[in-house]
C-alpha cells in the first residue's frame, strides 16, 4: 500500500501542484457508475461492481480523477487451485471475492460541446480483496492500470449521462495462497462496461 500511495503521489504531483498553484480549476464533478466485469482468465467467471469518481478539472480538457469502488466477482464453477506440494492434486472452490479498488486517474477531454462530450481515462488502483470464498483459500491484494473511454451526454443542467468501456491490467499480482502456501499469482485483468450519471458543480 505505501509503495502505491509513493507511485501514485509522484504520477499526479507534476501535474496537481502548479495548478493549485495557479488556482486555475475549471470544473469539479463527481460520477457514480455501476460496472460489468468480463475477466480474462480462467477462474473467475463474470464481475459487478459500482464506482465513484471525485474529478477535478484542472484545465478545459484535462483533470485529476480520485476513485473508489466496491465489486463482486463470481468463482468460474470450474474454479480451481492445486494444492501445494507434496499433494499437488487441484481442489475446486465455489464462492465470491469482494474487492475494493481505491486510487486516482488522468483525464483528457478532446473535445467539448453543449451536448456531448468523450472522456479518456488513465488511471492506477490499488485493489483490496476480500475473499468470501473458503477459509483454506486467500487472495492477496493488489495494484492494476485501467484504461477507460466515455461518452457522456447532457441530461438536464449540469447532469449527464454516461457510459463507456475500458480494459484494466494487473501491475502488481496479489499471491494466492491455499493451507497458508502461496501457490500462484491472482490476475484481474479484464475489459468491462459502464454506465451512470455525472454531476457537474
Amino acid at each position: 500500500m505505501k509503495t502505491f500511495m509513493i507511485l501514485l503521489f509522484f504520477l499526479l504531483y507534476p501535474f496537481l501542484s502548479p495548478a493549485l498553484a495557479q488556482d486555475n480549476a475549471t470544473s469539479t464533478e463527481i460520477t457514480g457508475s455501476v460496472l460489468y466485469f468480463d475477466p480474462d482468465q480462467d477462474n473467475f467467471g463474470s464481475g459487478v461492481g459500482a464506482d465513484v469518481q471525485f474529478r477535478f478539472w484542472l484545465k478545459k480538457n484535462f483533470g485529476l480523477a480520485f476513485a473508489l469502488g466496491y465489486q463482486k466477482w463470481k468463482l468460474d464453477e470450474n474454479a480451481s487451485w492445486k494444492e501445494p506440494p507434496p499433494y499437488n492434486e487441484s481442489v475446486r472452490f465455489h464462492g465470491d471475492a469482494q474487492i475494493f479498488p481505491v486510487g486516482g486517474s488522468f483525464l483528457f477531454r478532446p473535445a467539448l460541446n453543449n451536448q456531448l462530450c468523450l472522456t479518456f481515462e488513465g488511471g492506477v488502483r490499488y485493489v483490496i480483496v476480500d475473499d468470501d470464498i473458503d477459509r483454506t483459500l486467500q487472495i492477496d491484494n493488489g495494484a492494476i492500470v485501467l484504461l477507460a473511454t466515455t461518452l457522456e451526454a447532457k441530461i438536464i443542467e449540469k447532469v449527464c449521462f454516461l457510459g463507456g468501456i475500458g480494459y484494466q491490467f494487473d501491475i502488481l499480482k496479489g499471491d494466492v495462497q491455499v493451507y497458508g502456501r502461496t501457490v500462484e499469482e491472482n490476475e484481474l485483468n479484464a475489459f468491462f462496461l459502464h454506465t451512470g450519471i455525472a454531476v457537474k458543480f
